[in-house]
């Protein structure tokens, strides 16, 4: 999905976390801050290729990493009962945008067994030539973007799944406004 959709799911999640299910999470405007940067932190890996298809390939997209770091969190958590709740909030930030890149995948999946196996898996089949485009689009990628962004949304259940989410997010974001 695009960033801005990880960032919507993430607010969408510590709203839920802290209103919905009425649990008590300190500072509800740190506990919402942890939840969005942790869901769109994994894409810092952008940093370390130029083409959209060239991420994905580092720790920050791997499952077994932010298993192994929310699991280390947890057990600091027995000792500093506090932290507890941003713990949850990190640990849902990072797996809400990584359980989102393996279901909107296109171009490039997630791999679920990096650094073992640099298999990638989606639930969509991938054409990573497709994502063969720079991350910010220059004059001499416009047509090969556009051929990207084609493909991406040439799915229909994608593109309403997408859709979805923002109208949730705005909802949300507008009956918080009016109370």
């Amino acid at each position: 999905m695009v960033p801005l959709t990880h960032l919507v799911v993430g607010y969408l999640f510590s709203k839920t976390y802290c209103e919905m299910l009425g649990i008590p999470c300190g500072s509800e405007q740190a506990f919402t801050a942890v939840t969005i940067i942790s869901s769109v932190f994994p894409d810092i890996d952008i940093f370390f290729g130029k083409k959209i298809n060239e991420h994905r390939n580092t720790i920050f997209h791997a499952p077994i990493f932010w298993i192994s770091f929310t699991t280390i969190l947890i057990i600091y958590c027995f000792f500093n009962n506090s932290f507890l709740p941003y713990s949850v909030a990190l640990g849902f930030g990072v797996f809400s945008h990584i359980f989102l890149d393996w279901f909107s995948g296109r171009t490039i999946g997630i791999r679920l067994f990096y650094p073992f196996s640099k298999k990638m898996y989606s639930l969509f089949p991938l054409n990573p030539a497709m994502g063969n485009v720079s991350f910010l689009p220059n004059k001499n990628d416009q047509e090969k973007y556009l051929k990207f962004l084609g493909n991406y949304f040439n799915n229909p259940f994608l593109a309403l799944a997408e859709v979805g989410i923002y109208i949730i997010f705005l909802l949300t974001f507008v009956s918080r406004a009016l109370q």
